[in-house]
């Protein structure tokens, strides 16, 4: 039995953290012309996923709901918004195939047939097959820093011990996780994960995989979010290299071994991606701050993608922690204000300040968590 639950385990974790954001992310994007898009998808999902959870769970944990009634009601956001995006699809499919004229003549014919054909790709040389090879090792490298072994800190007492809490006992934030007792408001350092409760979207993973959240905090989930972090650089790569493969993929070997060998200092990004990816504000320089980067740089200005893409990272960031919650602010302002200057367009400032909003009222939570207004 014990092995059957372990299997079963093992496939459930699969099916939420591969499967389901992948499936997200190709129905928000809706498109899959490359092998390059199945990389964006993932990302596109992961992100929608947490900006969803983070939409449900703060305010059931203000009314003091239970995790599985939270989980129920995040199942039924992502199902309702991924629907409304199919019907979308959907009609915009249909719409084109109405627009569409067949070929008026055989030379037309010829014509649109040969337009629809893909070049044969060439083989790839070999100084693309070394630095392919390069990266793979340097990440299974990395990978298996946190698979093979455990940083343990005093972060483990309050953050760990809170998803342990809420897998548990089926609450969320109803037990102060160094005494254990009961609180009657959100005490200390709880107010930050009020507004930030990254610790009970992992909780909430395990509750529904089976597997222990101290399992997936330590092995499972650095290892997801290290690869949605090069997942982020290589897009980056193709933004400012374009199609040159090979400065793509030597982009990243330069990203991984500054990440390697950047211990210079207890408190340097690549300290904390590589021991500590699991916790909020490794998130930030490791997956957020470079999406925010790439959303800049990307050619689209405008339109729903573009303010739907900044708005579910934003919610992602203050998923993360209160630090994202900044952060993310300020991001948003910056391209708002980049974006407007460089296409003289004021809507583009007014719809990015618009994308904020989120952040000063997940910040306004926080202060009345703080003060003891709300218990």
């Amino acid at each position: 039995m014990a092995v059957q639950h372990g299997i079963w385990s093992i496939l459930l974790a699969i099916i939420y953290l591969l499967i389901v954001p992948m499936g997200c992310g190709l129905i928000y994007r809706g498109r899959m012309k490359s092998p390059e898009d199945v990389l964006s998808a993932y990302l596109a999902g992961m992100v929608l996923m947490c900006a969803a959870f983070q939409l449900v769970a703060v305010p059931m944990i203000l009314l003091h709901r239970s995790l599985h009634l939270t989980l129920w009601l995040w199942h039924a956001v992502l199902a309702g918004g991924l629907a409304c995006r199919c019907a979308c699809l959907k009609r915009k499919k249909t719409d084109m195939k109405d627009s569409q004229q067949p070929p008026s003549n055989e030379m037309e014919a010829v014509f649109y047939e040969s337009g629809m054909k893909k070049e044969r790709p060439e083989e790839m040389p070999w100084k693309e097959l070394l630095l392919g090879l390069i990266v793979m090792v340097l990440l299974l490298l990395q990978c298996g820093f946190y698979i093979f072994g455990v940083h343990i800190d005093d972060d483990d007492a309050r953050y760990v011990a809170n998803a342990v809490e809420a897998y548990e006992t089926d609450t969320m934030y109803h037990y102060h996780p160094n005494t254990g007792q009961e609180m009657d408001y959100f005490m200390g350092e709880i107010t930050k994960e009020v507004a930030s409760p990254i610790m009970i979207f992992y909780a909430g993973i395990s509750r529904l995989t089976g597997v222990h959240p101290t399992i997936m905090i330590h092995t499972v989930w650095p290892v997801i979010w290290l690869c949605l972090g090069y997942i982020v650089l290589w897009k980056l790569s193709g933004v400012m290299a374009g199609t040159d493969l090979t400065k793509r993929l030597f982009f990243l070997v330069i990203c991984m071994g500054l990440m390697i060998w950047g211990n210079t200092s207890l408190r340097q990004g690549p300290v904390f991606i590589l021991t500590r990816l699991w916790q909020g504000k490794s998130l930030i320089p490791a997956v957020i701050a470079p999406c925010f980067l790439y959303l800049y740089l990307r050619g689209r200005r405008g339109g729903w993608r573009y303010y739907a893409d900044l708005l579910g990272l934003s919610m992602f960031a203050c998923l993360g922690s209160g630090m994202g919650i900044v952060l993310a602010a300020f991001y948003i302002a910056l391209i708002a204000i980049l974006h407007a200057c460089q296409e003289k367009n004021i809507c583009l400032l007014i719809g990015g300040g618009l994308c904020a909003v989120p952040n000063v009222c997940y910040a306004v939570v926080y202060v009345l968590a703080w003060r003891v207004i709300l218990k």
